[in-house]
């Protein structure tokens, strides 16, 4: 009987043809699947959706913000807004970011729709990425094509103000311009409206991007120790919730010992920064001291 040859796999003969796509597939697999970096950005939301925590059944907004341009075009960053704390609602942020996407007017009791809209109709904006351990978060800071632009610029030097004319802003454009750039200004009724120019500048000369940045430093800290607390616990094993602060997870750390050298130096500052680590942690038992060997004259 003659033999056959066996006919060379069509699958493989495709796989060889595409051995260009997967070397360049490679490379971008290097920055797709890597966090994006931290720092401003141009872009736009894609998705947002009001859904409930899985572990605590708490509302919550999930969004995906896209960059549009640089180095990072392309790639997203997810988020999820937590509307809940243990002490209950928490929703400053909440209310910072509708009020700068143009929604300061909603109720809350609107927030579903507001969402469902968003997630319809998206909007361009540049956006802050922080880290807080293997958490990410983003702090929309302008909308529309015409701020995007203004910001991207503004990033590489010193404050806007240089370009933006307040000469040609209304007083009520003043405030929220305060406002949304959280200067410590107190505006009162016998200021003029060259006084909150004046004082603007002397803000934005005095502290720079400084005030902006230092604050989102302050949040970033609490934010830092809380998913530092977070990764302790799931290291060893402890179980939280996941909308318990920093306070809550140290009294759960507190119901456990630990071996002070089984701790790095990093778990050691964060039990320190807890202000829990005396209660925590078992220190060796000093060695006892042995007696002097006597001295023989040779």
């Amino acid at each position: 009987m003659p033999k056959l040859k066996a006919k060379s796999s069509s699958i493989s003969s495709q796989l060889k043809k595409m051995s260009k796509n997967y070397t360049e597939a490679k490379e971008n697999a290097k920055t797709m699947f890597s966090p994006l970096p931290e720092g401003e950005y141009v872009g736009k939301l894609t998705a947002c959706e009001l859904v409930e925590s899985k572990s605590s059944g708490n509302p919550m907004v999930r969004r995906c913000h896209t960059v549009s341009e640089g180095e990072y075009k392309g790639k997203n960053v997810y988020d999820n807004m937590n509307l809940f704390t243990k002490d209950g609602p928490r929703l400053e942020f909440l209310a910072q970011w509708l009020d700068t996407v143009g929604y300061e007017d909603a109720d809350i009791g609107d927030l579903e729709d507001v969402c469902k809209k968003l997630n319809k109709e998206g909007y361009d904006c540049t956006f802050r990425v922080k880290h807080s351990g293997e958490y990410v978060n983003v702090r929309v800071l302008e909308v529309g094509d015409e701020t995007c632009g203004e910001a991207e610029g503004d990033g590489d030097g010193e404050g806007g103000d240089d370009e933006l004319d307040l000469s040609t802003l209304s007083r009520k454009e003043l405030t929220d311009l305060i406002k949304e750039y959280q200067m410590d200004i107190a505006v009162s009724g016998k200021m003029s409206d060259d006084d909150i120019r004046n004082a603007i500048r002397e803000a934005a000369g005095a502290e720079g991007e400084g005030e902006g940045e230092g604050e989102g430093e302050g949040e970033g800290e609490g934010d830092e120790l809380l998913q530092a607390a977070v990764q302790f616990c799931e290291a060893n094993e402890i179980e939280y919730e996941e909308d318990d602060d920093a306070e809550a997870l140290a009294e759960k750390i507190k119901a456990y010992e630990f071996q002070e050298a089984d701790l790095d130096d990093e778990e050691k500052e964060l039990l320190k920064a807890l202000e829990i680590y005396d209660e925590v942690v078992v220190k060796p038992a000093p060695k006892a001291k042995g007696k002097a060997k006597p001295k023989f004259k040779k």
